[in-house]
């Protein structure tokens, strides 16, 4: 038996479960309406491999049904699966029996109606485990295709999605972006939206705001915003189009332009994470921003703009959102360049990034590359960057002491049996005293503390 990810917890027991057409799916009167909606897509999910659909009821379970049970004051996510020869019974919290429920149904996949007897623990190690799809270069996906990938990944539990979006969605009023294409419009996104929520799915946003924004300065409309002039004359070319079209941020109407189109999508989620990208401007200070740039330097001409983009997000109620993807070390990579990422770091000041360290790839057309930068040179750079990140991370973490969080609490400290950790309103971990007891429960914390990766409280 394979089942993915692989449960925390397998034991396999004496006997098997004969799933028969009379048997009955309960959900317990605990269950949530969530729930039972979920378990009518289980039942969906069982009768393509039964050959049959299980009959679907809520109320008191009888012998030999198949049980649904939940418990929230077990460790968020996790679930517990028992098969007997006599029933079924799947308990867990909201989250962790739609879990659950998705390791059952590979179950059956491979088995079939004859299941066999075990006892499965299983919770995630991972809070958020999410797919980034990009439906702008390429065919733009169907809405029935979306819904398939949902439920691809409701499969294997990932529970976050996002959709990278430059002119495949239809803005309002704003046809020269998307009119040789089949955007997907606000209703599409609305009930793709509520498809994915019922599947455990949380659909961040995530627009292009800041580089390569190809159809929209490439528009008569909108070219004159382009960092580079002319951008609309240009000939087609996959180089051109990830390149060559950041757009300008020294002209006002920039940012009114972007914060409109984001106002306009942002509320077509339920989430109230949203991503803008801001990666991959290349052009910025080659063309109209070049005084600016000349005057300010390159990072506080970025960050002067991504900060005001944030700003409109958090003055909206979202969290925002943008790409920290950092490398040191590539070829021809300067001693001044290296300083202005430290200097663009320290500004930005990134909750986290992720660093890397360019090594040589046998085969590549880096690994021929001229100027390549010595081991123990990009071995120091990465030191100091990671330093730099870790300061920013400390200041990042330092803003919420003094503050009061909820937090779910999805189990003991790692490092003390009279702790518990969980995760906040923000998405930071939390610590602070407690017992077994409170796992499952929102319990609301001031924050008295803060390390590198973690915030400690005391309950309130």
């Amino acid at each position: 038996m394979y089942l993915i990810p692989a449960p925390a917890k397998l034991e396999k027991k004496e006997g098997r479960f004969i799933w028969a057409y009379d048997r009955y799916v309960t959900v317990d009167q605990s269950c949530s309406q969530l729930v039972t909606r979920q378990a009518s897509l289980f039942c969906d999910g069982a009768e393509k491999e039964l050959g049959y659909r299980p009959l679907l009821t809520r109320g008191a379970a009888k012998a030999g049904d198949v049980v649904f049970k939940q418990d929230d004051t077990m460790k968020a996510q996790s679930y517990v699966l028992d098969i007997t020869e006599d029933a079924i019974v799947l308990t867990g919290d909201e989250a962790g029996l739609w879990h659950g429920m998705q390791t059952l149904l590979q179950i059956i996949e491979q088995e079939g109606a004859c299941l066999s007897a075990l006892h499965i623990e299983d919770a995630p190690a991972i809070v958020n485990r999410g797919y980034y799809f990009d439906c702008t270069r390429g065919r733009i996906p169907k809405l029935s295709w979306l819904k398939q990938l949902a439920d691809r990944m409701a499969y294997y539990k990932l529970n976050q999605l996002q959709l990278y979006v430059e002119h495949s969605y239809l803005f309002r009023g704003m046809t020269e972006l998307w009119r040789d294409d089949t955007p997907l419009t606000a209703e599409e996104i609305m009930e793709f939206d509520r498809y994915c929520a019922e599947r455990g799915i949380e659909l961040v946003p995530s627009l292009s705001s800041f580089g390569h924004l190809y159809k929209l300065l490439c528009s008569r409309e909108y070219s004159h915003l382009c960092e580079l002039e002319d951008s609309e004359g240009k000939p087609f070319s996959q180089t051109g189009r990830m390149a060559h079209h950041t757009i300008n941020t020294s002209d006002p109407e920039s940012l009114q332009l972007i914060e409109g189109m984001i106002s306009e999508y942002m509320e077509l989620f339920t989430s109230r994470q949203f991503n803008i990208c801001a990666d991959e401007t290349f052009d910025l200070g080659r063309g109209r921003n070049k005084e600016a740039v000349e005057k300010l330097g390159k990072d506080r001409v970025y960050i002067n703009y991504v900060k005001k983009l944030a700003q409109f997000l958090l003055d909206n109620g979202r969290r925002p959102m943008f790409w920290g993807d950092i490398i040191v070390g590539f070829p021809g990579e300067t001693e001044e360049q290296f300083q202005d990422t430290l200097s663009l770091v320290r500004e930005v000041g990134y909750d986290s990034a992720f660093t890397f360290i360019y090594s040589p790839r046998t085969g590549t057309g880096a690994a021929k590359m001229p100027n390549q930068v010595p081991e123990d040179v990009s071995s120091r750079r990465i030191q100091e960057l990671l330093k730099v990140q870790e300061e920013c991370q400390k200041k990042a973490m330092a803003r919420f002491i003094g503050t009061e969080e909820e937090v779910l609490v999805e189990g003991l400290s790692r490092r003390s049996d009279t702790d518990v950790s969980g995760h906040g309103l923000h998405g930071l971990s939390v610590t602070f005293p407690g017992t077994e007891s409170d796992v499952g429960e929102i319990v609301r914390v001031k924050i008295v503390g803060a390390k590198n990766n973690t915030l400690t409280g005391e309950r309130i």
